[in-house]
């Protein structure tokens, strides 16, 4: 290890001096060490690959997103898909006070659109709010098939509608009261889902003027928080933006619970609930695989996907990456330049929700054999746009891992390294760790594909890595 070190540290050196610039911070995978145009050493192998598919429920909500997906798919590869979420709502103030004889005018739910849509556009849906009767925490990061109980009567439903992504919506707006009657004008609002509630449930928060639930630290004892959920039977899933800190997304304000009403003394008065950084938030992703392609690869012994592989967002449907002759590699004093892993996704198996498209970055992930925890270490892989080719009516696309910088993140490159250095001298062990594929991110999109598995007749999957060999 000494020798490998001290030429790993020439090379690097060298590198430096002779002005390759493939030390520098570019975010491609390798081009922090060795450029493989640039450099004259350079080798390039590729690897055989086992692939497995897997429904990894374990897998948690990020307690950073905030934006979640909302409806139904079903097809006979993908298997039946449902989507829905629960949320705590917040106070934005303590001491909240309705005035004298509060009663309410309308209480609505409305959530931003995130741009995203799945499924049939032209299909009708139905949407349920629910409130919740078991407590939510901040503190856990839930699974992303989480459920809570709730009061079995809706608070609210919207019932038979088409979601439009792009028209205004027409909202009511107090203007004034004019000889005791309200003047009322109509305004055109963003595109957003907008479902009014029960007005029973409404005036229950009312009721609570002058007591201690109006407190931040008691409101969600008092009330828990809601469940979102649509018409299983529907053929549309939606995106919507929950919460964005960032305000990364336009007309983040209008995702809240709104209550209007009127006391003694005022008219057109409201109060929003809405969610924010420390409210407790859980997806419910559902699949059921049965008759679908899909569920019959699950029931297949490992490897499971070497001629055909599937990925999902809803359900964190991903693959199992072993990579049994990579520590021949290992047996060499190598150091690793570059990691492409390259793709064919079959269009034919992806028409029928065309606009659920390939999922453009990958997540790899690693968890110890045996182990239902996946651990923190987490690699991305981006889908290159100047590589993608068309090939008759497929699609073949080079992801290449991208090194994020984060504190958590170390780099794909020093990944492999380690395994090599770490691998038994017969290289059947990898470190006793698995490598698992998702699509990224999970909780607010719907992409799905089928791919070429690494045994297709046509378009095999394959893992390239260039490295240069350490000689005396």
């Amino acid at each position: 290890m000494t020798k490998t070190f001290f030429h790993r540290f020439l090379l690097s050196a060298f590198c430096l001096l002779t002005g390759l610039y493939a030390c520098n911070d570019a975010t491609v995978i390798g081009t922090e060490f060795i450029d493989d145009e640039e450099y004259l050493y350079v080798e390039e192998d590729t690897f055989a690959l086992r692939l497995h598919t897997l429904n990894i429920d374990t897998l948690k909500t990020n307690s950073a997103d905030r934006s979640f997906l909302l409806g139904a798919l079903n097809d006979s590869i993908f298997g039946k898909a449902t989507a829905g979420f629960y949320t705590q709502l917040m106070l934005s103030a303590d001491d909240i006070s309705f005035g004298v004889n509060p009663q309410l005018d309308s209480v609505v739910l409305t959530f931003n659109y995130s741009n995203l849509l799945y499924g049939d556009p032209t299909a009708s849906t139905s949407i349920n709010v629910y409130e919740l009767t078991e407590p939510m925490s901040s503190e856990v990061n839930y699974p992303l098939s989480q459920t809570f109980a709730v009061n079995e009567t809706p608070i609210g439903t919207k019932a038979d509608f088409v979601h439009n992504l792009t028209a205004g919506v027409p909202i009511k707006q107090y203007i004034d009261e004019i000889d005791g009657v309200d003047s009322i004008a109509i305004v055109e609002a963003e595109p957003h889902l907008r479902i009014r509630l029960n007005d029973d449930f409404g005036q229950k928060i009312l009721d609570q003027n002058g007591t201690a639930n109006l407190q931040i630290a008691n409101f969600n004892d008092f009330f828990k928080g809601i469940y979102v959920e649509a018409d299983p039977e529907s053929e549309v899933m939606v995106a919507l933006n929950v919460y964005d800190p960032l305000n990364r997304r336009p007309y983040s304000a209008r995702s809240r619970l709104s209550l209007y009403y009127r006391n003694d003394s005022t008219r057109g008065e409201v109060l929003h609930l809405r969610v924010n950084d420390t409210t407790a938030i859980a997806a419910n992703y559902n699949v059921d695989y049965s008759n679908s392609a899909v569920g019959q690869a699950l029931q297949n012994p490992y490897p499971n996907s070497q001629e055909y592989f599937y990925v999902q967002s809803v359900g964190a449907l991903g693959v199992t990456l072993d990579i049994p002759n990579l520590g021949k590699l290992g047996k060499e004093e190598v150091i690793i330049n570059k990691v492409e892993l390259e793709m064919t996704l079959l269009e034919k198996y992806n028409e029928r929700y065309s606009n659920a498209t390939y999922p453009p970055n990958i997540i790899l992930r690693t968890q110890e054999n045996g182990s239902d925890v996946l651990d923190n270490r987490h690699f991305y892989l981006s889908a290159s746009t100047d590589s993608i080719l068309r090939e008759g009516e497929n699609l073949k696309l080079l992801y290449r891992f991208n090194y994020t910088g984060s504190s958590y993140i170390e780099s794909i490159n020093s990944y492999f390294q380690g395994r090599l250095d770490g691998l038994l001298t017969d290289g059947t062990t990898f470190d006793n760790q698995n490598s698992l594929l998702f699509p990224h991110p999970l909780s607010d999109t719907g992409y799905r594909g089928v791919f070429g598995g690494p045994d297709h007749p046509d378009h095999p999957m394959t893992l390239r890595i260039l490295y240069t060999p350490v000689t005396d």
